[in-house]
């Protein structure tokens, strides 16, 4: 073949490149072979082999690692030989190759010209798509998914389902439909994929799928269920650090049912098999840990206390050290052992500095400073929860925490700035108007009556009938702080008069504060008609009645 390399015959020495390099390919020379079809594909333009060479090209790029040399080399393929199967089967690979080299983006540009714009609702032209036409939606699928636009990925990944039965990715695009679902928190469409691949026992997808439903049973707190499937599992798999997993799933589920017992017998064979294994410590700790959450749920607390100094004692090395010291503060702070409490909880501190559960720590710690009465330690402890926390969930206790103390103690401008902080992260929390009332409240406070009175009448018209009352009590409050006592009295009797009674007395306090301004405006007898209202209207609590009487006679003696 070297000899033929030099012949003046094209055809000849073009095949002698073109066999050379797939010998010297064969050989495992793959550099000097793509050298080599470098030689060819620049010299033998016209020649024969020339798709051929460009095809063999792109694939020992691909071997060798180098994806955007071999999707360029199929590119070319694709626009010179377009008419042949050749050029059909590169436009079918280009994405493959883009999509493992990362370039998402890249893919669905290639592919998108070829995707039709119209029809993809349509039953009969969906089940008329010729198999490569499929491929595409389904790479499309993949890199819309790894770009994190969820909804273009499943209307892609469900237009390649729609092609057919027989396509040879069926089992993955339903993977990932239901990790779409999944990331929408839509747990029971995920459960309807899954489901169709496990029905194919032979699918190479069959445990993933087998796991993720299982793992969804079980934060679900079905764990009679989640049991059965990593039981099975256990037998599925050949992968020793796999089957142990999925073991230690099944035991925590025996754990999170109380089966202790069964666990118990569970444990020994899982001592024996899994004893030599690199995790093993560390399950146990975990197994350890997971009694103690159990004990601690069901207030058995000294049972609790043991298997969390255990896991602090005899597993401090393990990741799950730190949880157990924390639940082991949470224990001596529900048993109200609060010096004990202070002193696991402050060594945490010190202990772990990286912890994820640091926020939690100083929530709990603040809530202990304040029921201690130490005021100023207390909002430290709910600045520094704030500051740490690293998931939304434990930020929004900790600045609720924060928020509360701030108004407990007066501290109007701290309330303020942190209201408005989690009004703007947690548009969406059940407590959100609470917080906006608070707001409000804080304005007020401030001596900010003119802003606190806009702010307030736009607040009413996101509010409920139940919430509407407290709001407009507020907007007279502001008008009556700031002195204005005729617009505080327009303001306070809209509540007996317009607004829906509700469980708290805001019409009593209405009225009450209605008297109080006639008084200030040196209106006794208005005053006292006010109190008097309050006296003989109906569904106000005696206590508050009893307070209007002696306003009455307090009025009436005074003349």
């Amino acid at each position: 073949l070297d000899t033929l390399l030099r012949f003046r015959n094209a055809d000849l020495a073009g095949r002698a490149y073109f066999c050379s390099s797939q010998l010297l390919a064969e050989k495992g020379n793959l550099t000097e072979a793509i050298d080599r079809l470098k030689e060819f594909l620049l010299n033998f333009s016209q020649h024969p082999l020339h798709a051929k060479a460009f095809a063999l090209f792109a694939q020992l790029n691909e071997k060798q690692g180098m994806l955007n040399e071999a999707a360029q080399a199929w590119n070319r393929l694709r626009s010179e030989y377009n008419y042949a199967p050749l050029g059909e089967n590169a436009r079918v690979h280009i994405p493959e190759v883009y999509y493992r080299a990362g370039e998402y983006l890249q893919v669905i540009r290639f592919i998108r010209p070829y995707l039709p714009e119209r029809g993809e609702g349509d039953f009969l032209l969906r089940h008329l798509r010729r198999p490569a036409e499929a491929e595409l939606y389904f790479y499309s699928g993949k890199a819309y998914f790894r770009l994190n636009e969820l909804a273009n990925a499943r209307k892609q990944l469900l237009n390649y389902l729609y092609a057919g039965t027989n396509t040879p990715h069926r089992e993955e695009a339903l993977l990932l439909l239901a990790e779409i679902a999944e990331k929408e928190e839509d747990e029971s469409t995920a459960l309807l994929y899954l489901q169709r691949i496990v029905k194919n026992s032979s699918s190479s997808f069959f445990i993933q799928a087998s796991q993720k439903i299982a793992d969804i049973f079980f934060k679900q707190k079905r764990y009679q269920e989640a049991r059965t499937i990593y039981k099975k599992l256990v037998t599925r798999t050949d992968d020793p650090d796999q089957k142990m997993q999925f073991k230690v799933q099944e035991m925590i589920c025996l754990i999170r049912q109380g089966k202790f017992k069964s666990f118990g017998r569970e444990l020994s064979s899982f001592k024996k098999a899994y004893k030599k294994m690199s995790g093993f410590n560390r399950s146990l700790a975990q197994f350890e840990f997971e009694a103690g959450k159990y004990y601690y749920r069901a207030k058995n607390f000294d049972a609790a206390e043991k298997r969390f100094k255990k896991v602090t004692g005899k597993f401090k090395k393990t990741e799950f050290a730190d949880d157990a010291e924390y639940f082991l503060g949470l224990t001596y702070t529900t048993l109200n052992r609060v010096e004990k409490a202070q002193e696991v909880l402050t060594r945490f501190i010190e202990k772990y500095p990286k912890s994820p559960l640091l926020a939690n720590i100083y929530i709990t710690l603040g809530s202990l400073y304040y029921r201690g009465e130490k005021r100023e330690l207390a909002v430290d402890a709910f600045k520094k929860a704030v500051e740490k926390a690293r998931d939304p969930e434990t930020r929004q206790v900790a600045l609720s925490n924060l928020i509360g103390i701030y108004r407990d103690l007066g501290l109007w401008d701290g309330l303020l700035a942190q209201a408005r902080t989690y009004v703007e992260e947690f548009p969406r929390a059940a407590d959100v108007m609470d917080k906006k009332i608070l707001i409000g409240n804080a304005l007020i406070n401030l001596n900010r009556y003119s802003e606190a009175v806009d702010y307030l009448r736009k607040l009413k018209r996101e509010a409920t009938s139940e919430q509407e009352p407290e709001i407009q009590f507020y907007i007279g409050e502001a008008y009556f702080n700031a002195g204005q006592y005729e617009n505080a009295i327009r303001e306070f009797v809209k509540i007996p008069l317009l607004s829906r009674q509700t469980k708290l007395q805001w019409e009593a306090s209405a009225l009450y504060y209605s008297g109080q301004a006639y008084e200030k405006l040196g209106r006794m007898e208005d005053a006292i008609r006010m109190y008097q209202e309050i006296v003989d209207r109906p569904g106000i609590l005696i206590e508050l009645k009893r307070e209007a009487k002696k306003q009455i006679e307090k009025l009436k003696k005074t003349g």
